[in-house]
């Protein structure tokens, strides 16, 4: 392979660095971090090869190991540099290292939950399950990757992963503002991006055609109709995909649209009851494979549609009781996101005496034409009046998670 042709690339920072610089860094390298923190994507993917290729283990977090919340001492513990293996010096090149990591034995990574439920979960996997959806294959030897995802998530690992793999280039766009992001598909033609769809509404509205994305895939949230819609009209080549997955699991499912189905090779490791999606422990990560029960409830409620289809439509623990009358805060954030002029929308419940709790919404506006009064009179067209909020809050963003969702956390 070319070893000058670009491995990272960081707009932000300007940087650049090739194929021959990244197997210099790992051949050099001495030790590596059994417990890994860091606000560069670059050093958490050198930390990762190092510790597949040393036969080890490692933990990725998205802060510094002494603010993680529920942290042991045997945790911190770990913070220490681990020696790496004796023969990552003689490595002979790109092909070597690659040969070898697919080959890696006792090797896993450690990735935390989001924590919706409480406190963050450590989730152990190996090489086979977060390699799971890779596709290697020549024609993606020229992929250009867009790096949509924290690090520390198991989306920007798979998107890691399928990129190295490859030998591809990847991009660093993770919180750039839209502009900076366009510019640097248009500069450094991108021909892939993987990453939340409130990340791709914040690339909307469409500007002027890219042609060089060949393929958007977008996983974490609900990808409605009207996003896809939008996007095809600035990446006016590219297929989509919609992904589910999850940290304790990985990628499971792919759907070109919002309805998923299962599989032939995963009916019995994937099932629908009561109106949620469970799955099997031999899909899942180690801490959470050794429990009792073969099924994990995702909390992750689904629809039913005909043909064995099925769309994901709420959270169990996301619905809010508002005077007795159930309200799903997703379904309202899409009738929201419909009415032309509103950017983002967040709907979520408020405690109240007599109503248990109230709607709320908070809306990202870029037409200083709409009011509360407008606002709720286009509502009524697709809303029955208890879906339709109490209060609408007009702000300037809403707060993102780590892993580039909208956080449901206030």
């Amino acid at each position: 392979m070319n070893l000058n042709k670009t491995f990272f690339a960081d707009p932000a920072k300007k940087i650049k660095i090739s194929y021959a610089d990244f197997i210099d860094d790992i051949k050099s390298a001495k030790y590596f971090r059994k417990v890994f923190y860091s606000d560069f994507p670059y050093d958490y993917f050198k930390q990762i090869v190092l510790a597949a290729l040393s036969g080890g283990s490692i933990v990725l977090a998205d802060k510094a190991p002494e603010n993680i919340k529920g942290k042991s001492d045997s945790f911190l513990q770990g913070n220490l540099e681990e020696p790496c293996g004796a023969d990552i010096s003689n490595l002979s090149g790109m092909e070597d290292i690659l040969g070898k990591l697919k080959a890696a034995k006792n090797f896993s990574i450690g990735l935390f939950t989001s924590g919706t439920a409480g406190l963050p979960k450590m989730i152990c996997h190996n090489f086979r399950s977060l390699a799971r959806s890779v596709k290697i294959a020549p024609v993606h030897s020229e992929d250009v990757w867009a790096f949509a995802y924290a690090p520390a998530h198991m989306a920007g690992i798979q998107v890691f992963f399928q990129a190295l793999m490859n030998a591809n280039t990847i991009v660093n766009v993770f919180g750039l503002p839209r502009d900076d992001v366009l510019r640097a598909v248009e500069a450094l033609n991108i021909t892939h991006i993987s990453a939340t769809p409130t990340f791709f509404r914040g690339l909307l509205p469409p500007s002027k055609p890219l042609e060089s994305v060949v393929r958007i895939t977008s996983g974490g949230e609900a990808f409605d109709a009207k996003t896809i819609a939008n996007l095809k009209k600035m990446f006016v080549r590219a297929k989509t995909a919609n992904i589910y997955a999850s940290t304790e699991a990985g990628s499971l499912l792919v759907s070109e649209g919002e309805f998923f189905k299962i599989p032939p090779e995963m009916k019995d490791a994937i099932k629908i009851e009561a109106g949620e999606l469970l799955i099997h422990k031999s899909l899942l990560g180690e801490s959470l494979s050794a429990t009792g029960n073969p099924w994990f409830r995702t909390g992750d409620m689904v629809e039913l549609a005909e043909n064995g289809l099925f769309r994901f439509v709420s959270r169990l623990d996301g619905i809010v009781n508002s005077g007795g009358y159930k309200v799903n805060p997703l379904e309202v954030e899409a009738a929201l996101r419909s009415i032309s002029g509103i950017a983002e929308a967040r709907v979520y419940g408020k405690k109240n005496r007599l109503l248990g709790e109230i709607l709320c919404a908070d809306i990202v506006s870029n037409d200083k034409s709409l009011d509360e009064a407008s606002l709720r009179m286009a509502l009524k067209n697709s809303l029955q009046n208890f879906k339709i909020p109490r209060i609408f809050n007009f702000v300037d963003s809403i707060e993102l998670t780590r892993t580039g969702k909208i956080s449901r956390k206030l």
